[in-house]
């Protein structure tokens, strides 16, 4: 997406490309892109062979700067301990690895005077370096994600930092709530009944699990042919993630998960008359889960026992995992959750939105299920910041023990009308914009549409946004 859009882009934006490897440094090239190019990993390596060990007066820096930037949500030691790839390192190593990384982005964002750096979610230490900084020196660190809009649209919000805000949603939340005349009711409505007249998976009809055992095991093979062909090139420090990705068979751990799932779990039948709350699980190791939420909730298993716990007696607490990819999660995950009487596990491929029409609230740590029951008119509790948050309607939890209290004061409230939605229906909907941006693993051919007419909405709104902030 970077290639074509930077080309439409030249005219407003100087441009700066920051290839992670030489492989994308390759893409680049071969599209006629070699100025202002620079390679992430050979900076990197560069301040690795200067040598030496943990600077403690530089560290302290960092750190200092990572708490001030992120308003107390992360210490550099909470940023190391989100980085999958980190796990494979020692302390110093750790440490060493940090630093360079902090030399590298501060280099590029002072030498460049860089007001955007656009790219995915903040998801690995390197690009939350990159993130903090950009905080610092007064530059957006900006994403897109895939989100719902007009019937037959593929859509998509633009979020800016590392905890999941959407800076355009805000702040015509802000001008809505202050004036409510301005609100086009018409559209919301039309936008609320078409959401809730179908329960479609989101996406659902062009990201496909992957669930058979051949297609796993062919996976599988594939991903160890390539660790026996590639792994001895690889570096533990200036090729963290990837050497991490190595080490990794996901293709196995997912046939293996699935073979156990058979063996030992049976889904809980969903039975809607029952009072009960619902708690839709994330992807794991993800960004939503790790950088998104403060690092404070990778261990889902917990938090939801923890929620479990605090619900008002005779409440069941619905659990349903990921639709998109099935059986990455260990078999022991489950059981441990099946194991508390009012957790109710149902099968991954029931529709969120089946389960939360009667739903009494909503959990999530700022995922999309919220955004839904948002919608629903659900009382949504977050325990991250999310997109969504403006809305009055959601609570964001920030210690679970705050929790039961809010639950015992509004365990008899249900939303029965759309009057206090309709600021922030509005909002959103004039903060989508018109396009497609998921282009991992491929998927962009699945969509089937125009991929210049793609670019070209995609680079128009990105200079009205820059405009505005």
């Amino acid at each position: 997406m970077y290639i074509p859009l930077s080309r439409k882009l030249a005219h407003d934006f100087k441009i700066v490309h920051v290839a992670y490897s030489g492989h994308e440094q390759a893409k680049l090239r071969a599209a006629g892109i070699t100025d202002g190019v620079i390679n992430f990993k050979h900076e990197v390596a560069a301040r690795l062979a200067l040598g030496g060990g943990p600077d403690p007066a530089l560290l302290e820096r960092i750190d200092a700067l990572f708490v001030a930037q992120t308003e107390g949500r992360f210490t550099l030691n909470g940023s190391i301990q989100s980085d999958r790839g980190f796990s494979l390192l020692g302390t110093d190593e750790a440490l060493v690895l940090c630093q360079a990384y902090y030399a590298v982005w501060d280099e590029i964002l002072v030498r460049h005077a860089v007001d955007y750096v656009m790219h995915e979610p903040v998801s690995l230490l390197m690009n939350h370096m990159c993130s903090v900084l950009c905080a610092k020196y007064g530059a957006l660190y900006l994403f897109q994600v895939m989100t719902l809009g007009k019937p037959g649209q593929l859509s998509y919000l633009n979020i800016t930092g590392d905890d999941y805000v959407c800076p355009e949603i805000n702040a015509a939340h802000a001008r809505y709530a202050g004036a409510p005349a301005l609100i086009d009711r018409a559209r919301c409505e039309q936008f609320l009944d078409k959401f809730r007249s179908s329960f479609n998976i989101f996406l659902g009809d062009t990201v496909k699990p992957t669930t058979s055992y051949l297609g796993l095991y062919l996976r599988s093979v594939k991903h160890r042919v390539k660790r026996m062909l590639h792994m001895s090139k690889l570096d533990r420090m200036t090729d963290n993630i990837d050497y991490w990705e190595m080490t990794q068979d996901a293709g196995m751990q997912r046939l293996d998960n699935m073979r156990q799932y058979k063996r030992r779990i049976s889904y809980d039948a969903f039975v809607p008359a029952a009072s009960y709350y619902y708690y839709s699980m994330h992807l794991e190791p993800e960004a939503v889960v790790l950088y998104l939420a403060g690092g404070w909730y990778a261990n889902q298993t917990k938090l939801i026992e923890n929620i479990a716990a605090q619900l008002p007696i005779g409440c069941l607490l619905y659990v349903k995992d990921h639709p998109h990819v099935i059986g990455y999660r260990s078999v022991a995950d489950y059981e441990r959750l099946q194991a508390v009487p009012n957790v109710k596990l149902l099968e991954p491929t029931i529709p969120g939105k089946l389960v939360m029409k009667d739903a009494i609230g909503v959990f999530t740590i700022n995922g999309t299920a919220g955004f839904e029951g948002v919608l629903l008119n659900k009382q949504v509790y977050t325990f991250g910041n999310t997109f969504y948050g403006a809305c009055a309607r959601v609570h964001h939890v920030r210690h679970i023990r705050e929790l039961r209290a809010l639950l015992y004061a509004e365990r008899a409230v249900r939303h029965a009308d759309d009057d206090t939605l309709m600021a922030f229906v509005m909002a959103y909907l004039d903060s989508v914009h018109e396009g497609m941006v998921d282009y991992f693993v491929g998927r962009a051919a699945s969509y089937g549409i125009d991929l210049d007419r793609n670019i070209d909405n995609i680079a128009r709104d990105l200079v009205a946004f820059s405009k505005k902030f």
